[in-house]
């Protein structure tokens, strides 16, 4: 799946996203912070009003569990 941009939402591919904030088997919140930070701004970019809400759901925390890695799953809490 690629990455999908349209007005109000985002579709990212679980593996490739969650590769770009792993290091060494470990999720970094700096990391994470800016690559789905960058995310959640563009989408909340394209909602109107004052505060609006973004609702994300992430298949990551399942894949890592899969993956034999739950502390790394539970870090991504």
């Amino acid at each position: 799946m690629h990455r999908v941009l349209q007005s109000r939402a985002a579709s990212l591919d679980t593996q490739e996203t969650l590769s770009k904030f792993m290091i060494n088997d470990w999720p970094d919140p700096m990391r994470f912070a800016e690559g789905i930070g960058s995310v959640i701004d563009r989408v909340r970019g394209n909602c109107e009003g004052e505060n609006p809400r973004v609702v994300a759901f992430g298949e990551m925390v399942s894949l890592l569990w899969e993956q034999g890695k739950p502390d790394a799953a539970r870090r991504c809490f």
